[in-house]
């Protein structure tokens, strides 16, 4: 029963740790949108703030979507399975 309780401690802190490590994406997400635009509000030059765009801004904010959404629909849903299964598990092992 121990090592049951003992997993379900580490996946209750995966879980919670996803569900952070998720939220402080978004925010950073927004704050490297934020921070292109009012650098190019501040004068960044035309060619250069379109290139950035393009190339750079772009890709690394879709990168940054698909962790936030992969995390959302299969890390927490695996991690969430193997709590309601430990919990199971530990539901009998009380029971006897």
């Amino acid at each position: 029963m121990n090592d049951l309780e003992i997993q379900l401690s580490a996946l209750n802190e995966l879980r919670s740790f996803l569900e952070q490590f998720r939220e402080e994406l978004g925010e950073k997400l927004i704050a490297y949108s934020n921070r292109f635009l009012a650098i190019r509000e501040a004068g960044l030059s035309v060619q250069v703030a379109d290139t950035y765009m393009a190339n750079f801004c772009e890709p690394n904010t879709q990168q940054l979507r698909n962790l936030i959404e992969t995390i959302a629909e299969r890390d927490l849903p695996y991690v969430k399975e193997n709590i309601d299964i430990t919990e199971q598990a530990l539901a009998r092992a009380r029971r006897g």
